[in-house]
């Protein structure tokens, strides 16, 4: 997350990020998320995750119904991509009710 002022790039059509929108950056072997600040180019860390997943899961469910996710591939300078949180969002509940169905094994105790 840079807090130097970088700007990001815009992809081609897209109406532009706004303060408030999250991002994802992947930042080595994890991935960042940030809320931007007013001038759109600097962020407010809001924590880390180890997946992409994880990262995009938490950032759909921080953004709510008022703001947008993005996806930036790496730290400083660069292009980001929307991010659609009905999908993200449907599949993590999807994994999490396939995983409740599961038993959960259970030790005999002798």
């Amino acid at each position: 997350m840079s807090g130097n002022g970088d700007k990001l790039r815009r992809p081609p059509a897209d109406r532009g990020v706004r303060e408030g929108d999250i991002m994802v950056t992947r930042v080595g072997d994890i991935f960042a998320i940030g809320r931007l600040k007013a001038d759109c180019g600097s962020q407010e860390p809001l924590g880390t995750d180890r997946t992409r997943a994880g990262a995009l899961q938490r950032a759909c469910t921080l953004a709510g119904q008022n703001h947008r996710v993005f996806l930036c591939a790496q730290a400083g300078p660069s292009t980001y991509l929307p991010c659609d949180c009905a999908e993200v969002l449907a599949r993590a509940c999807h994994q999490t009710t396939a995983t409740a169905r599961q038993p959960i094994p259970v030790r005999r105790q002798d």
